[in-house]
C-alpha cells in the first residue's frame, strides 16, 4: 500500500520555525536526514519534501463555476511537509512514524493517510472521472475495460469479456508498461 505521511502544522508552528536559529534548524534537519536514510535503505520512502510557509502559498476556492484565489498566510491546520511511503500495512506505517524524530521544536503531530480508493480486482473503485490504474498483477481485463469504456453510464460489452491478461493482448512474455496497457485497452474499446 502507498501512504502519504503529513507533517502537520499551524500558524503558530510556522512562526516558531521561522524564529529557530540556524544551528537549531541544522540539528533538527540532521536528525531527520538520518531517519530519511533509514527509510531509503529499507525501500519504504518513494518521495519526501518540506513545504514552504503558507504565507508563500495560494488557495483556490470553488463555488459552482466561480473560482477565487486566496493568498497566504492561512489559518487553521496546515501541512509542513510530506513523505510518500510504500508499505504492506497501515500498522507498518505507524511503526515507522513512531521512529521519526519530532519534526517540530514543540509537541507536534504526523498524519498517516492511505493513498487511493478501495480497490476491487484490477480496478480502483473510485468514480469513472478519476484516473484508473493497472494493478501490479492483472489477471483479468474485465474491470479495466469497464473503467476505460464507460461513456455516459454505458458499458462496452466487447470490453467486458475477460481476457487472459495483458500478455495475451500483446503476444509477448513480458508485462507491458502502464501506458502500453492503457493504449491496448483504449484500442480494444474503439474496435
Amino acid at each position: 500500500m502507498k501512504f502519504m505521511i503529513l507533517v502537520k502544522s499551524n500558524p503558530d508552528l510556522e512562526a516558531r520555525l521561522a524564529a529557530m536559529s540556524d544551528s537549531q534548524m541544522k540539528e533538527q534537519m540532521a536528525a531527520m536526514g538520518v531517519f530519511n536514510e533509514e527509510l531509503k535503505k529499507a525501500g519504504v520512502m518513494k518521495d519526501c519534501d518540506g513545504l514552504r510557509p503558507s504565507r508563500e502559498g495560494k488557495r483556490v476556492r470553488f463555488d459552482g463555476n466561480t473560482r477565487t484565489v486566496v493568498d497566504g498566510p492561512f489559518t487553521g491546520d496546515l501541512v509542513a511537509g510530506y513523505w510518500l511511503w510504500e508499505l504492506p500495512s497501515v500498522e507498518a506505517a505507524v511503526a515507522w512514524v513512531k521512529r521519526c524524530p519530532n519534526p517540530m521544536p514543540v509537541p507536534s503531530e504526523i498524519e498517516i493517510r492511505p493513498i487511493g480508493w478501495p480497490r476491487t480486482g484490477a480496478v480502483s473503485a473510485r468514480p469513472d472521472a478519476m484516473r484508473c490504474r493497472v494493478s501490479e498483477d492483472v489477471r483479468s481485463m474485465e474491470g479495466l475495460g469497464a473503467c476505460f469504456s464507460k461513456r455516459a453510464g454505458e458499458q462496452n460489452p466487447a470490453v467486458m469479456r475477460p481476457v487472459r491478461g495483458l500478455r495475451a493482448l500483446t503476444g509477448t512474455k513480458t508485462r507491458p508498461t502502464h501506458d502500453r496497457a492503457r493504449s491496448l485497452i483504449l484500442n480494444r474499446t474503439r474496435g
